[in-house]
Parts: structure tokens; C-alpha cells; sequence
């Protein structure tokens, strides 16, 4: 596997603070930039990180509250390289949960294949509705005397024979 280099991690990072000061609730985003500040042994943005990670998982289960609290502590020490992989835990937790689905929406599209703005002139034309042959319509006075409404309104196949008689209301 290919380790990337310092100038796409400087870029990943940055497109990732833009996500997470446009959606400060956006969980991946808070993980991912808590890993890189341990990644790249920063502890202002790793205190600050924390900080931000701690607020957005206050409701959270005691199993992840765990692995946040040793991470911090971790951190609060300067042993970073071991806060790191409590983060990364942490992140293996939280993947599995709707709130962490749910953010990831933020982040990856989930359109498969490219988007069309104009089809082909021949496609549109195939798409078009084609006109065809009439369909014959005919209409006919009734001969039938008109009911009235309120006796149609009662008629039911109480039944079940289909022949619908007048209801006699009790």
C-alpha cells in the first residue's frame, strides 16, 4: 500500500477542516482530523481535535467514552503514537453506528457513473412518446332513468354476490 505524501495528506486535511467547520456535528470528518493532528505529532490540534471529538460523543456508550478518555490521556501525556491507535479504535466503534453512517453522507456521493446534463439528440428522439393510431370513442345518451342520490349512495353487495341492493338503514 502507498503511503501519501505530505502534500495530499496537507490537502486531504484541509478539504476535511472545510467539512467540519461547514458540519461541526460530522463525526468521520472530526475522527479523520483528530487521526492526522496524532498522525503528524501536532498537540495543539490534537488537544483541540479531542476537544471537539469529546463534545460530539457526550451521549455516547460507556465502551466508547473508554477508548476517548484513554486516548486524551494518551495525548495528555505526549504519547501521541499510542493516543493514535485509541483513536483509531474509537473510529472502528463508531463506524458501525447510524450517526457515523449518516455523517459519511457528507462526504462520499453515492452516485455510480456519471451524470448526464444532455442526451444524444438520437436518444432523446427514442425517448420521445411516438404518435400511433386513434383509439376509437364512442358516447351514447343513457336511457336509463336518473336515481336518486341518496338511494345510489346506499347500494351495497352486502351479499357478496354482485348484485348491489338498497341498504335498509335500521
Amino acid at each position: 500500500m502507498a503511503v501519501p505524501s505530505p502534500a495530499l495528506k496537507e490537502t486531504r486535511r484541509k478539504a476535511l477542516a472545510e467539512i467540519a467547520a461547514v458540519s461541526p456535528a460530522n463525526l468521520p470528518a472530526r475522527l479523520k482530523l483528530l487521526l492526522a493532528a496524532l498522525e503528524a505529532g501536532e498537540a495543539s490540534p490534537v488537544r483541540k481535535e479531542l476537544a471537539e471529538t469529546r463534545a460530539l460523543l457526550e451521549d455516547a456508550d460507556a465502551k466508547t467514552k473508554q477508548y476517548l478518555a484513554e486516548a486524551t490521556s494518551l495525548a495528555e501525556k505526549g504519547d501521541l503514537k499510542q493516543a493514535g491507535l485509541k483513536a483509531r479504535i474509537l473510529e472502528n466503534i463508531l463506524r458501525v453506528t447510524p450517526r457515523y453512517q449518516q455523517s459519511l453522507g457528507e462526504l462520499q456521493m453515492n452516485i455510480v457513473g456519471v451524470p448526464l446534463l444532455v442526451f444524444s439528440p438520437q436518444l432523446e428522439v427514442a425517448l420521445r412518446p411516438q404518435g400511433g393510431a386513434g383509439v376509437p370513442v364512442s358516447f351514447k345518451a343513457s336511457t336509463l332513468a336518473a336515481e336518486d342520490p341518496a338511494i345510489t349512495l346506499r347500494r351495497v353487495d352486502l351479499k357478496n354476490n354482485g348484485k348491489a341492493e338498497v341498504y335498509a338503514i335500521p
